[in-house]
Formats: C-alpha cells, sequence, structure tokens
C-alpha cells in the first residue's frame, strides 16, 4: 500500500506547495524519503519549476528538507533563486523567518554578502519591533546563532539584533 501511495505521488502533478511540502515532511518522519529516494528528487525539481510562485514559509520549508538530506550545501540554483528572492521580499519576512533564511543560506557553499547584508538590516528593523520580538521562539533564536556559527564572517550588525532581542525578551535563553 505505501509503495502504491509513494508511486501516486511520483506521478502526480502537484500546484498545492504546501500540501506537496506537508506530505514529503510526513514521509520524511516515516523513513521513506530514504527508502524512496526518487521522492526528494521530484522535490527538488518540483522546487525549481514553482520557487517563484512559493509562499515564503514554504520556500523556507523545501530548503529545511534539502538540507536534511544533504542538497543544500552545493545547490547554486537555490542559492541564487534566494538571492533574488530576498532582494524582492525581505520586507515581507518576519523575524523568526529571517532567523531561519539567515541559518539556511549559512549551510550553502555558495553565499552571497549582499543577501547577507540585506537579511542583517532586515533583522535589525525587525528587532526594533516588540510584536515581532514577542512571537519569538528560543528555537528561533538558536537557529540565528546557529547561522551566525556556520557563517564564517561575524557580523556586528546581527550580534547587536541578538543583544537587542535578548535584552527585551530574556525567557528566550531558556529551552521551548
Amino acid at each position: 500500500m505505501i509503495e502504491g501511495i509513494v508511486e501516486i505521488v511520483l506521478e502526480s502533478r502537484f500546484y498545492e506547495d504546501e500540501a506537496l511540502l506537508e506530505l514529503l515532511q510526513e514521509f520524511r518522519k516515516k523513513g521513506l524519503i530514504e527508502k524512496y529516494q526518487n521522492l526528494i528528487v521530484k522535490a527538488r525539481v518540483y522546487f525549481e519549476e514553482r520557487f517563484d510562485l512559493m509562499e515564503r514559509r514554504t520556500i523556507l520549508g523545501f530548503l529545511e528538507l534539502f538540507l536534511d538530506f544533504g542538497m543544500l550545501f552545493e545547490d547554486r540554483e537555490a542559492a541564487l533563486q534566494m538571492k533574488g528572492h530576498v532582494e524582492s521580499s525581505f520586507h515581507a519576512y518576519e523575524l523568526s523567518e529571517l532567523f531561519q533564511a539567515h541559518r539556511l543560506l549559512s549551510h550553502c557553499f555558495y553565499r552571497d554578502p549582499d543577501t547577507f547584508r540585506i537579511i542583517e538590516d532586515a533583522v535589525k528593523i525587525r528587532a526594533a519591533e516588540p510584536e515581532q520580538v514577542s512571537t519569538l521562539k528560543s528555537s528561533d533564536v538558536a537557529s540565528l546563532i546557529s547561522g551566525m556559527v556556520l557563517h564564517t564572517e561575524k557580523s556586528k550588525r546581527l550580534e547587536a539584533s541578538l543583544r537587542s532581542v535578548i535584552k527585551q525578551r530574556g525567557d528566550l535563553l531558556a529551552a521551548d
């Protein structure tokens, strides 16, 4: 039965980005992507084709999936797509999403300094908005710190933003 479901997914043409991502995340939890590796290949092709139409949370979700399977490090095309996306959409990102995007892009070999500067500037702006800081979880802060550790270039702007966030919400240093 599982093989039949996997076959249906492999043969289907999806146009519901979030639905496919949720399905793939469930498959990952069940270990099916490891067993049926064509699923992650289909996901990567799908991501390439639908990138410009995806919501930012969905894009980040697919990138998380690719990271889990070691597909993000040398993916130049994904890095270039994210560069254009961040340049045009940084204003729509919430603080937690900026932290996640920074971490994910820090895992890429092809790091664009301009993209990171845009993220840093957007983080600085969002970190000054109390409603953005109030929605953060400790896992979001951990995501930013992880990205900062991975990124070889030290960023005083990100460090200052992180200090500001921690000053506003000291409880974020505790586990979720």
